[in-house]
């Protein structure tokens, strides 16, 4: 699978669009370890908010896990 560096996302969106099905996660799955509900995860992913930054910490860590394993 190639890396989301690879990929280079233009915006929040498209990155955490990316991210999560690196994951393998639902949106759903997505805000039970973000804490974060997934209305609010879909509406990242469709432009209509953007990410805080202790939200993008948590991403990386996520993928830094999965990178990991």
């Amino acid at each position: 699978m190639e890396s989301l560096n690879q990929l280079e996302p233009s915006n929040d969106a498209e990155w955490l669009v990316l991210a999560r099905k690196k994951l393998g996660l639902t949106q759903g799955e997505l805000s039970v370890k973000t804490k974060y509900s997934a209305i609010t995860i879909s509406k990242i992913e469709n432009g209509k908010t953007s990410m805080t930054p202790y939200f993008k910490q948590q991403m990386s860590v996520l993928l830094q896990e999965k990178e990991v394993m």
